[in-house]
């Protein structure tokens, strides 16, 4: 439940419960990648699908810096314990298309010293279909030998969340930790040019 959800139970109890009535939880799983997805994948990524829709990212994120309240589908989230960024499914692309990209930016983070911790795909059926999968990657253990600990980016979580199995939101956020038991994190600035660039 998120805190939004908890924070509306405990106010109004009746409403929640009557908002999630009828919506059924229909299956909980790890997710583990087909080889048949993850070929599609490399054949998706050596046909560098993955540049028209990190260019089309880049493009509004820019519009967005210029004018916070400019009317383009790229929303950013800064503060101090938190950064992060999603963006709604768009045409030409397809499902298929954000569930690669996805996996990009899992294997791009694995290349700057991430390791995924787990993944889940949760579906729900009410009057639509839905189906949120997370994947929840840390940086490596070689990153806690020693205090204070080197924490990269933070831990990142990404969610991709589909309505009657067409893609609707693609999320990435990344949560530090505060305290000196760890270092300060890596800019999160310097994450979004290395997916942009990648």
């Amino acid at each position: 439940m998120t805190y939004l959800k908890s924070l509306i139970k405990q106010i109004f109890p009746k409403q929640a419960d009557e908002e999630n009535e009828g919506e059924e939880i229909l299956l909980r799983e790890q997710i583990v990648h087909s080889k048949v997805f993850l070929n599609d994948y490399a054949k998706w990524k050596e046909q560098q699908m993955h540049k028209g829709l990190l260019a089309h990212l880049f493009e509004n994120a820019t519009v967005k810096s210029m004018n916070p309240e400019a009317d383009v589908n790229y929303f950013a989230y800064r503060d101090e314990q938190s950064n992060g960024f999603y963006f709604h499914s768009e045409s030409p692309w397809t499902q298929l298309d954000y569930a690669f990209f996805v996996e990009h930016l899992i294997q791009l983070l694995k290349k700057h010293g991430y390791v995924l911790k787990h993944s889940r795909r949760e579906v729900s059926e009410g009057d639509q279909l839905k189906t949120n999968e997370q994947f929840y990657l840390k940086p490596s253990i070689k990153y806690r030998k020693e205090k204070p600990y080197q924490q990269l980016y933070g831990n990142i979580i990404i969610e991709h969340r589909l309505i009657d199995n067409q893609t609707n939101l693609v999320k990435l956020m990344a949560q530090v930790y505060q305290g000196r038991a760890y270092q300060t994190p890596d800019s999160f600035e310097e994450l979004m040019d290395i997916i942009f660039q990648s």
